[in-house]
């Protein structure tokens, strides 16, 4: 009878510590929801009950690994799908769970059937992630036992993924290219090779005591840089088989003023559904003004709604003295053309942005208009109505006024 006891509490304690919760008495679902049905998002060890245990054999099947506990089995009768399962999440921990449905279906004498639905998502030491989309219907018996009678599993996408991007010189980037392997390795050599493009402590400091003039006509502490460089583009969260990513080159802060010349020059490699792009070009990057910006686009199809999901400029930044500004690119104030402090302030933008090329002596007269107009009517493609909240946001965007 000893014997029995020991091996008894031995088996329980070996699924207690495979699971992650006690088995015998899986049923805890109100500790988790109580009366009121809620989206739950929780960590693996904050699951308890007949939840831990289905989602855990459902994690086991997604990774292709047996399933060995007498709590929890598969319906051999059932259908139990997982798209895209040549991926084993390997190297891949588990890190969260969202539940958007539990639900009691039936109830008869013993037997209790549950609907479970969410996402579960999993994170890689190297920084990448994944998450997939879960559905199934399970049966606890005797309130001990669960039999899951069917599943899907297919890959989630988030609305917003993490993109980032990085300048590479290109003479580097040519050294390394035949060699590189995988997302990880690629990863690795952005990080070590890249061009700083945030301002230290110190070139904040001094850009911080530069005059508002000076700031305007692009005075920067640090010294822009010119040459050939490589943009490599990370798409951190993994990409459904349908979906695609792509790359786009602005002149300005805006959707308009697409540079197309350089599209033959981006390269697009997928690692299993992680995306990274590579643009080349030759310029100047981390200067103060006329900066042009990398924009990161995803569709979910070949002729889906393109959604912009990063982007990225050429231009210094400047972070400590961006968050404590913006007056004039927020439109917290409008400038007035008619004070002289003011209208200076606007035809040094002008005149940084190529627009104007007349005197910067506050005298707001037909140049300046005309500048002004040009700016409105090129740059943003939009018809002048004359000078506004809106124009002064647009025009000052992207300096830290």
């Amino acid at each position: 009878m000893v014997n029995y006891i020991l091996k008894t509490s031995l088996v329980l304690l070996l699924s207690m510590l495979f699971f992650g919760c006690a088995n015998t008495n899986p049923i805890t679902d109100n500790k988790i929801f109580g009366k009121k049905q809620t989206l739950k998002v929780m960590t693996p060890k904050e699951l308890s009950g007949d939840i831990s245990l289905s989602v855990s054999a459902l994690v086991m099947q997604m990774r292709h690994k047996k399933l060995n506990s007498r709590y929890v089995s598969f319906d051999k009768r059932g259908i139990h799908t997982i798209y895209e399962k040549d991926f084993k999440y390997r190297d891949f921990k588990w890190t969260l769970l969202n539940i958007s449905k539990y639900k009691t279906l039936d109830v008869r004498g013993s037997v209790k059937t549950i609907r479970l639905e969410g996402v579960v998502y999993f994170t890689h030491k190297k920084g990448r992630s994944t998450s997939a989309l879960f559905a199934m219907t399970y049966e606890i018996k005797n309130k001990k036992y669960i039999k899951i009678l069917d599943s899907d599993i297919f890959t989630h996408f988030k609305s917003h993924p993490v993109v980032k991007s990085y300048f590479i010189p290109s003479h580097k980037y040519n050294a390394y290219k035949s060699t590189y392997k995988n997302f990880d390795k690629l990863l690795a050599f952005a990080n070590k090779n890249a061009i700083r493009m945030t301002a230290t402590k110190s070139e904040m400091n001094k850009y911080n005591r530069l005059s508002l003039m000076d700031k305007i006509k692009g005075k920067v502490p640090n010294r822009p840089i010119k040459g050939s460089f490589v943009v490599m583009t990370f798409c951190m969260e993994r990409f459904p088989l349908e979906s695609k990513f792509s790359l786009e080159v602005t002149a300005d802060n805006s959707e308009y003023n697409l540079i197309r010349d350089v599209k033959n020059d981006i390269t697009y490699l997928d690692y299993d559904g992680w995306k990274v792009g590579i643009l080349g070009f030759n310029g100047t990057i981390r200067t103060a003004t006329n900066p042009y910006f990398i924009k990161a686009n995803y569709q979910t199809g070949e002729n889906a709604y393109k959604q912009e999901i990063g982007k990225f400029s050429s231009a210094m930044s400047y972070k400590e003295h961006e968050v404590n500004s913006y007056p004039l690119s927020r439109g917290v104030v409008l400038l007035n053309l008619h004070v002289k402090d003011n209208a200076k302030l606007i035809q040094a933008r002008l005149y940084a942005l190529g627009h104007y090329r007349g005197k910067i002596d506050g005298d707001f007269g037909r140049n300046s208009k005309k500048a002004l107009s040009e700016f409105v009517t090129d740059g943003l493609r939009m018809n002048y109505t004359g000078w506004n909240i809106e124009v002064q946001k647009r025009l000052f965007r992207n300096t830290g006024l």
